[in-house]
């Protein structure tokens, strides 16, 4: 049996994080007022919301869950290989969740705007910067970011990543994007423990896990913490 434990989602009620998430007028009529954030979502992928389950599941996860599935989803938008800057943002974030420290949060960001914020990496190296710390300059008096920063641009890197690369099937990549999200939910998958808290499972390290996950042959550099 899977030791895997469910993510803990927010604690507001599902009217409130409809609007936090401003979801669209169809999807609001099949909010009820004695749903949680699971049952919404729920509902909205039965009735084919797609982009407003994205944005339901951007505002209902941890920070760090969510900044996971922007990433992995702007991943599988990137191509094989992914090149320039969109591949130096991906590697910022495996960078900031290999190891979470204010100066791999702060190079989250001119990595994002390199690769520009109309890409799903730049858009998940985004949401890292604003995910906590100050987004004032090194030395100066500490600014915070707004609350709902993060969750806004995960929600813009999975729907971008559903449009990057075949626009025509963007109902399927949604499907699919929110499936993963949901297994995050359900704690089948999960960031990597930053150091210091590492779980029983990822005991010889993140990368290992994630290649222990997703077996086959080594590649050529360092392995993405995604696929």
């Amino acid at each position: 049996m899977s030791q895997d434990l469910p993510v803990r989602l927010t604690a507001e009620s599902a009217g409130e994080l409809a609007r936090r998430a401003e979801l669209s007028d169809g999807a609001r009529l099949l909010v009820r007022p004695d749903q949680g954030p699971r049952e919404l979502l729920d509902r909205l992928v039965d009735g084919r919301h797609h982009l407003d389950a994205v944005r339901l599941m951007a505002h209902a996860l941890p920070k760090r869950e969510a900044l996971w599935w922007a990433a992995r989803c702007a991943r599988m938008a990137a191509g094989d290989p992914p090149e320039g800057p969109v591949a130096a943002a991906l590697e910022a974030a495996d960078a900031w969740f290999l190891d979470p420290v204010d100066a791999n949060r702060r190079a989250a960001m001119p990595a994002a705007e390199a690769a520009g914020l109309g890409t799903p990496a730049g858009c998940a190296c985004a949401g890292i910067y604003f995910s906590g710390g100050s987004v004032a300059p090194v030395g100066v008096p500490d600014v915070p970011p707004a609350d709902h920063a993060t969750a806004q641009f995960v929600a813009a890197a999975v729907a971008l990543a559903a449009v990057r690369i075949e626009p025509e099937k963007a109902p399927d990549k949604h499907r699919l994007h929110l499936a993963l999200g949901r297994r995050i939910i359900d704690g089948e998958e999960r960031p990597p423990s930053p150091p210091g808290d590492v779980a029983p499972s990822q005991s010889a390290g993140p990368l290992a896990a994630a290649e222990a996950a997703e077996p086959g042959p080594a590649p050529a550099q360092r392995p993405s913490l995604f696929f």
